[in-house]
């Protein structure tokens, strides 16, 4: 196994981390035969020489706010679960929670914001029904009804299929996973768990897939040949060449594209 729990914040089983990392070994197959290179490992020991580059960017929408100017663009975005199923696309989406003061006049209570990624969330859920209410328990302060999770009272009479399917449905939505939208799952999930509360990101967007393609997309030397030799392309010549110039309005797309041009890096994000 190479990897780990995201930010080693659960404790799993030996069996479930090794269900993990084959996630994302299908993740990268599913992408490598068309973005694959000689400079892009999955694994980071086989490189000979690796190089640590952290990449930062802010996780707010930058879309919105780059379209509609700054105060339009945070009003949507701060939209409850429209705002958040809409716009947040930077691979983090927050969930401001408002209850009613003395008067009985709603306000922001507090923010949930997370960058956790759905198919950790999904295969955890497909596996491990135990291990998923734990976590999910320790995140919303209450244990969850297995009808809230899966829509049934015993998740372990699901074979892990339709467990992957039911939790898509109630709490994960599709994630532009072909095999669950033609399951029928929703883009965005149907149940209070994930919309009431920031559980773990749903944009599909925001996903496993999307932070490898942007990472391999940009992991090729792309360059210019002048006068004086070769120069490293622009983010905008880049984009331009491939048609997805789109991604350009992001915080998280160009920086992590960018980064992967210039050397092996290891991603991350800022949330504030």
């Amino acid at each position: 196994m190479v990897y780990d729990v995201p930010g080693k914040a659960d404790k799993l089983s030996f069996e479930l981390v090794q269900k993990w990392n084959e996630a994302i070994q299908a993740a990268y197959n599913n992408l490598q035969a068309d973005l694959g290179s000689r400079f892009f490992s999955l694994d980071p020991k086989s490189l000979s020489e690796p190089v640590l580059a952290a990449i930062q960017w802010f996780g707010d929408p930058a879309e919105p706010v780059f379209c509609l100017g700054s105060d339009v663009g945070q009003e949507l975005s701060d939209w409850g679960s429209r705002g958040r199923h809409v716009l947040h696309n930077e691979y983090c989406e927050y969930r401001v929670i408002e209850r009613p003061d003395a008067t009985g006049k709603m306000r922001p209570k507090r923010v949930q914001i997370t960058t956790e990624l759905r198919e950790y969330w999904v295969c955890i859920a497909k596996h491990d029904p135990k291990t998923l209410r734990s976590i999910a328990q320790s995140i919303l302060g209450f244990e969850p009804a297995w009808e809230d999770l899966y829509g049934v009272s015993d998740p372990e009479s699901l074979s892990e299929d339709e467990r992957e399917i039911a939790f898509s449905k109630l709490v994960a939505g599709h994630g532009n996973d072909d095999k669950m939208e033609n399951a029928g799952v929703p883009t965005q999930p149907t149940g209070k768990l994930n919309t009431e509360n920031a559980l773990f990101m749903t944009h599909p967007i925001n996903g496993l897939d999307d932070l490898l393609y942007i990472v391999m997309f940009g992991a090729k030397p792309y360059a210019n040949r002048t006068d004086n030799g070769l120069k490293q392309a622009t983010r905008e010549q880049l984009f331009r060449e491939f048609d997805v110039e789109q991604l350009a309005c992001r915080h998280a797309d160009p920086a992590a594209a960018m980064g992967a041009l210039g050397t092996p890096v290891k991603v991350y994000q800022k949330t504030n």
